[in-house]
């Protein structure tokens, strides 16, 4: 969805955004979270609720696969690729991140769409 978002702003803001979640998949992964979060606390939030439940509780039993002494955005970013090839590694990811973006401060579905543009990761 982030994706559809982006493609419709003007070539300029295009380019740059696009530059920037290239070099940074974590903030690009964690941004399509933020989406659907918003989206489900407004229009479901029980099965929100239960799904960050299931969530945090399927993620306790999944190795973490970020070398010790790593920062994990930065292994995310440097190995994206290998990590898709592993769905225990990408899971993990993929959890966290959305666990993440449910403890941030909430945020409106709009305002989530409306950040998108302003998104800058250098």
């Amino acid at each position: 969805m982030a994706s559809q978002v982006i493609a419709g702003l003007p070539d300029s803001q295009m380019t740059v955004i696009a530059k920037n979640e290239a070099g940074h998949k974590w903030e690009g992964e964690v941004a399509a979270n933020r989406i659907a979060v918003a989206w489900y606390r407004e229009h479901d939030p029980q099965y929100l609720e239960k799904l960050i439940k299931d969530f945090r509780s399927i993620q306790a039993h999944l190795p973490n696969p970020v070398p010790a002494g790593i920062d994990e955005k930065t292994y995310f970013t440097d190995n994206y690729q290998k990590l898709g090839t592993d769905p225990m590694a990408y899971g993990w990811y993929q959890l966290q991140m959305v666990l993440i973006v449910y403890d941030e401060p909430a945020r409106s579905f709009q305002q989530v769409l409306d950040a998108l543009p302003n998104n800058r990761y250098e």
